[in-house]
């Protein structure tokens, strides 16, 4: 195999799944939790909820904080991967905005226009 045909095929493996939806892994979540508290996962099933308090992978068009409710909610986002994924962050973004913490698990794609 030569190896711009090795390259192109660590692309596929890296780059492309046919799933969306990973589950955080229990002890990564475990020690970011032990650091900010999180309240509210925005991006869970019943299945893969990581906290008592969730909101279902369809939660972009919910309002998640209101400051004038809860003054102190802290999120968790480990958002579906694939195109939709920079949606996901402008509604992280918006909803600090208001005031809530959102820590949001990410692969590092510095060269997309939601990383931006």
């Amino acid at each position: 195999m030569s190896a711009k045909n090795l390259q192109k095929g660590n692309n596929n493996i890296h780059f492309s799944s046919k799933k969306s939806d990973w589950e955080t892994p229990q002890d990564l979540f475990d020690e970011l939790d032990r650091e900010f508290g999180f309240d509210v996962d925005v991006c869970a099933t019943r299945e893969n909820a990581k906290c008592d308090a969730y909101i279902a992978n369809d939660s972009l068009d919910l309002a998640w904080y209101d400051p004038d409710r809860d003054p102190a909610r802290v999120f968790w986002m480990n958002p579906p991967y694939g195109r939709g994924v920079g949606k996901w962050v402008k509604k992280a973004y918006e909803e600090s905005r208001k005031g809530a913490t959102v820590v949001c698990l990410l692969a590092a794609r510095t060269d997309t226009k939601w990383f931006h």
